[in-house]
Parts: structure tokens; C-alpha cells; sequence
């Protein structure tokens, strides 16, 4: 639609992506769009030219947003245009607010852009408000630690290749029991990041910018996440080590819990004071096995992942998983049902894994019994699907009532069942 292009332009309005300016007001060798580099060369300054220089900015315009949708940076692109027009800002503020919906079921559950949270409006994204509603409502701590140890985030993501998180865990290891302790990163817009969902995206790839200040919003988002995850992952000592600001919001939801911070968490002083108390409290506990917290640690991404159903039927003692983190395989009686995929922070289900989803009758997808694709499941071929489904979410697919093979979603399940074009499943096994 030109129709405000050319509306504009009768008018001696020139259209730029930060607004409209009237012709007298642009300098000249602003713009250097065919139709301006003309009007200054021959000093045409006719209703055509400017009309001619709007057309010039919807296509580029039009060029900048298939590219952001290409990129999967298509929210950033928004927010840039939106910055300029309180108007435009309003309307978007309303959309994240009030069609959470909408947006989550239109977001994939892993990317491999960086979330830039850099407005106090990112705790209302729909991947941000989807990771902290399944940490309530799908995880749970793992069932070996007695001791909750908060943590600050870090600059450098994934939090564990960090230099500051690097000290934290020497001073874990020095213990001597250091499995038997469950650290849990405090940050925003994400609320808390157990160690175990580090891998997982958002967690895996944010950035924001570090004042030491907290807005309300983020205070009272950090004080209900602990409030409600606490009432459903009891311990028997919590542990701060998180910097003055951040412990007294903390303090007002925990006013029992140890502070072992001294000014900055990886001062000498602070470092001391929390290896002195970890090791008065980790020997009153039983000695855990790293092997035994390795398998509690990808049954927290199953729960996550699949929910609490799924995850307590996969992830059972005998389950064995193998490998060097966080290259993982999770094996049941020596065949493997799945691998912990560093890319995604997610479980990898092989076919035998699969079995678990059709069991609990989640992310199926039903397709023709006509067809047995081996790359792709197209949606043309789709018959029914899980509407829970989200692109990107592990999947599997079923053939004459029986599964046929497993893969990653590509579209949402309510898509899936709609579209008629394009690639619905991206399979990685199938029965042969």
C-alpha cells in the first residue's frame, strides 16, 4: 500500500525510517536514494521527486524486514522503528501485555540469535515469560541437594565458562561435597536460572546492560519467581552470594538465608567467606556422586522440556548417561533414548526416546498413511497434530497409530494443521 507514500509526498513530506520530514528541512546529502541523488544534481525539487524518494524507503524498508525475518531478529528491527513513535510503542506494549498467547505460541523454544534484553519491557517477552513459567510449573530441583546457592549472573554466556563462575566452582569442588549443593543464577528478565538449564535459550544466549540498579518491575518479578519456586523446591539451607543490591531484594523473600558476600562476589574476602561456609554445611550432608547428579541434571532438562510426566518415565535409576559435559548420551539397558544437545540445551530423543512422548500423548504429530518421508514432514502431509507443539520443540511422528519418527518441529502444531505448504517436521529418525 503506497497510498501514505504518495500522501505524503503531494504534501513535501520525505519519509525516513526515524519519521517524516518536511522537504525545506532536509540538509542536502542526507539521503542518498536514487530520486535525491538526482533532485540534487539537476535541483528538481518537484512533488515527483520527493514522491519517487518514499517509494525508495518502503522498498528498502521492505528489504530491512524479510532480512530481520531472515535473521530471526524481526522483534529487535520493531523495537528500533517503535523507539521514535510513542504511538507505535503504546501498541506494541499492549501486544506483549496483553496477547502473551498470541505471540508465545508464534516463538520458538530455542534461537540461535542473542536475546538483547535492553529495555525493561524484555521481562515481557514471550520466550522470556515461557522459560520462567516452565521453571515453576515443570522443574524441579534435583532430588540429591540439601543447599540452595544463589548466584549472579555473568557477563559471558553460557554462565559456567565465565571467569567469575569459574572461582565459584573451585570453591564448590574444594568442599570436598560439592554435588550436594544446587546453584541457582539470579538475573533479569530470565528471574533464576538453575545451573542445570544454563544450555537452555534464552539462558544460553542474553545480554543486558549492567547497572546495579533494578527497576521495580525487575524486583518484584525476582521476588515472586523465588517466592514460587520455593514453595515447590524445598531445602534445608539457602546460601547467598549475590552483591548488596541484589541480596536485599532477595533478603525481603528469604530474611533466614546466609549472606557470604563481601562487596563484590569475587573479592578475596568473598570468596573466603563462602568457602568457610559451604564447608561448615555441605559435610552435614550425605556424599553425592557426580554420576548421580549427572543423571538428576538431564532429568531437570527432560522436566523442563517435556514436563514432570515425561521426564520422571525417561530419566529413571537405571538410566546410564555417558560422555564428557556437556556432550552427552542418556542410555537405557545399554540402547540410547536420547542426547543432550549443546546447541540446544535440550534432550535429542533417538525413536526408543520417542516412545516416551507417545505414551504420555505429547508433541505428536499424526501424517498420511500414503506417505513415509525421510528428510522433512511437509505440512501438506500433516492429519493432526499436538497444539502444544512450538517450533523447535522435539516432536514425534505418528504413522497407522504408531510412531514413525522423531524430529524438531519447524511449525507450530495449530500451523501444522493449517498450512499447506512448507516443512512441518525436520526428522532425525525414522523407522526404516
Amino acid at each position: 500500500d503506497s497510498i501514505s507514500a504518495v500522501a505524503a509526498g503531494l504534501n513535501n513530506y520525505l519519509l525516513f525510517p526515524e519519521g517524516r520530514y518536511h522537504m525545506e528541512e532536509v540538509e542536502e546529502g542526507l539521503c542518498l536514494c536514487p530520486a535525491c541523488r538526482r533532485r540534487e544534481k539537476e535541483d528538481d525539487y518537484s512533488k515527483d521527486t520527493v514522491i519517487k524518494h518514499n517509494y525508495n524507503m518502503l522498498l528498502r524498508e521492505l528489504a530491512m524486514v524479510k532480512n530481520a525475518i531472515k535473521k530471526g531478529v524481526l522483534r529487535q528491527f520493531v523495537e528500533t522503528r517503535t523507539a521514535s513513535s510513542p504511538s507505535l510503542m503504546e501498541k506494541l506494549r499492549v501486544l506483549r501485555q496483553e496477547h502473551y498467547s498470541f505471540l508465545e505460541k508464534r516463538t520458538p523454544v530455542t534461537k540461535k540469535t542473542t536475546l538483547l534484553a535492553t529495555s525493561t519491557d524484555s521481562i515481557f517477552y514471550p520466550e522470556v515469560e515461557r522459560f520462567r513459567k516452565r521453571v515453576l510449573e515443570n522443574y524441579r530441583k534435583p532430588v540429591s541437594t540439601r543447599i540452595l546457592l544463589f548466584l549472579p549472573c555473568s557477563v559471558k554466556k553460557p554462565y559456567s565458562l565465565s571467569k567469575s563462575h569459574r572461582m565459584f566452582r573451585n570453591v564448590l569442588r574444594s568442599t570436598g561435597n560439592p554435588w550436594v549443593v544446587h546453584e541457582v543464577i539470579v538475573t533479569s528478565p530470565l528471574g533464576i536460572v538453575p545451573r542445570e538449564l544454563e544450555l537452555v535459550y534464552p539462558a544460553c544466549r542474553y545480554d543486558i546492560p549492567v547497572t546495579g540498579y533494578w527497576y521495580e518491575e525487575e524486583k518484584k518479578m525476582i521476588q515472586r519467581m523465588i517466592r514460587e519456586y520455593l514453595n515447590r523446591n524445598v531445602y534445608e539451607t539457602i546460601i547467598s552470594h549475590l552483591p548488596e543490591t541484589l541480596n536485599k531484594i532477595i533478603e525481603e523473600e528469604i530474611p533466614e538465608m546466609i549472606s557470604t558476600c563481601r562487596g563484590h562476589p569475587t573479592s578475596k574476602g568473598s570468596l573466603k567467606k563462602l568457602n568457610e561456609v559451604l564447608k561448615e554445611y555441605v559435610n552435614k550432608y550425605e556424599h553425592v556422586t557426580g554420576d548421580v547428579r549427572m543423571r538428576e541434571m538431564i532429568k531437570c532438562v527432560a522436566q523442563y522440556q517435556f514436563g514432570d510426566n515425561v521426564a520422571s518415565q525417561m530419566i529413571r535409576d537405571d538410566v546410564v548417561v555417558i560422555g564428557r559435559y556437556p556432550s552427552l548420551k542418556v542410555l537405557k539397558d545399554t540402547q540410547q533414548i536420547a542426547a543432550f544437545s549443546t546447541e540446544r540445551g535440550l534432550l535429542s530423543l533417538t525413536l526408543a526416546g520417542g516412545e516416551y512422548l507417545v505414551s504420555a500423548e505429547k508433541n505428536w504429530v499424526v501424517i498420511e498413511e500414503t506417505i513415509e518421508p525421510k528428510g522433512s514432514v511437509l505440512a501438506v502431509g500433516v492429519k493432526d497434530a499436538d497444539p502444544g507443539i512450538r517450533v523447535e520443540d522435539d516432536v514425534v511422528v505418528l504413522r497407522k497409530k504408531r510412531l514413525y519418527a522423531t524430529g524438531v518441529a519447524k511449525m507450530n502444531g495449530e500451523e501444522m494443521k493449517e498450512m499447506q505448504t512448507g516443512e512441518a517436521v525436520r526428522i532425525r529418525h525414522h523407522r526404516s
